[in-house]
């Protein structure tokens, strides 16, 4: 009878030993995949339907066409084990494909900043790589979330979210660790763009917008920026033309600022 007892307490102290083990699953290293997950979900929904593909030789999702509304995004869904004692930054790595020109990836999460829908859609604040130069190759892409707190707030009950172009998603994955190649992959790949428009001798074509109406949305404003000049350049503009805030610079009376701007014109100058 003792015997059986023993038994009985061990086998109930490894159950519990397990279950622990199951509770506790890392974030580090939760992902999905097209073909497999572990930890991370896509879910499908509202404005992010999706469908499976194929680009580059490899299975893929794809953003769903001709729903009403249109599925625009693709929602991600983190097992709710792998977000105990959950702190910030986590990184997201993404592996999508480059099928176009001229727009950005980019990754939205529910943050804990706060309850109003800004925060439930929190830009991520730092993005290494994410542009579409229509390479036709698989690339990848990294998103910095510094607050998150993952808590089914965004449609279809997902933690973050996707967008830019029609989406080919092939693989995502969460990491506590900074990529060690984050700067590199934040270079631009350089590619030889052939203007689809002609402008005549003399002439220019001057677009506008890309301008921060806060010193906040600089970062955003100067990486929307530079990600659009492939697609300018593809459209033959020639110029640029920004909104010159007041406010930004000159912040305090009789002293001014122009560093918002040279951070733009940067930019220009180097890329357009």
């Amino acid at each position: 009878m003792r015997t059986l007892s023993a038994l009985c307490v061990t086998l109930t102290v490894l159950a519990s030993v397990s279950c622990a083990r199951e509770q506790n699953k890392p974030l580090e290293g939760a992902f999905w995949s097209s073909t497999s997950s572990g930890g991370i979900r896509l879910l499908d929904g509202a404005d992010g339907f999706t469908v499976p593909a194929e680009k580059g030789g490899s299975a893929c999702m794809a953003n769903k066409r001709d729903t009403q509304p249109p599925s625009t995004y693709m929602y991600f869904a983190i097992d709710p084990e792998r977000k105990r004692a959950l702190q910030g930054p986590v990184y997201l790595i993404v592996e999508y494909y480059d099928d176009s020109m001229g727009l950005t990836l980019t990754a939205e999460y529910d943050s804990a900043r706060g309850d109003a829908v800004s925060d439930k859609y929190k830009n991520a604040e730092a993005r290494a790589g994410g542009w579409t130069l229509e390479t036709k190759q698989w690339r990848k892409a990294y998103f910095e979330f510094r607050q998150p707190r993952f808590a089914n707030r965004q449609n279809c009950g997902a933690d973050f979210r996707l967008s830019g172009p029609r989406l080919f998603i092939r693989r995502v994955q969460i990491t506590l660790k900074r990529p060690d190649d984050w700067e590199k992959v934040s270079i631009m790949p350089e590619v030889h763009i052939e203007p689809k428009v002609k402008i005549g001798a003399g002439g220019q074509l001057i677009v506008g917008g890309f301008d921060p109406a806060r010193t906040d949305d600089v970062p955003t404003m100067t990486a929307a920026l530079e990600s659009a000049i492939p697609g300018l350049k593809s459209l033959g503009v020639t110029s640029h033309e920004g909104y010159v805030r007041w406010n930004l610079c000159e912040p305090q009376e009789g002293k001014y600022d122009w560093s918002v701007y040279d951070v733009s014109g940067s930019v220009l100058r180097e890329d357009l």
